[in-house]
């Protein structure tokens, strides 16, 4: 039931009808009625144009997220997904790429990008 949960309080964050995500979507409103009350689940196709359309990761949309709080004096929370926290579980074994990163996140995907458009390999 938490996709339909998760797609309903978008949808209504957003000020939609069902109507009006399904067109975006390109399925009908009881689609989206279905979706909503757990009834159904949207294949992954119409699972990805959601996501597109809410501004939101698959991931979210099926639960796969965990809350995260970052430093101890403040509290932020936020919603990050199973997948994203083991990047930082992972990254977090290797200190310097981990430091580097912190300090200029843009500057090291970049380079990440550049070399592997130059190996052509992912």
């Amino acid at each position: 039931m938490i996709i339909g949960n998760r797609i309903k309080e978008e949808r209504l964050k957003r000020r939609l009808t069902q109507e009006e995500l399904g067109k975006l979507v390109g399925v009908s409103k009881v689609a989206i009625s279905h979706y909503e009350r757990g009834e159904e689940q949207p294949k992954m196709e119409k699972l990805v144009k959601l996501s597109e359309v809410l501004n939101l990761t698959p991931n979210y949309i099926l639960g796969n997220d965990v809350n995260a709080i970052l430093e101890e004096e403040v509290t932020y929370c936020f919603k990050i997904s199973k997948s994203e926290m083991e990047i930082i579980k992972q990254l977090r074994n290797h200190p310097k790429l981990y430091k580097k990163i912190c300090e200029n996140p843009k500057r090291v995907i970049d380079y990440i990008e550049l070399k592997l458009s130059k190996e052509k390999v992912i």
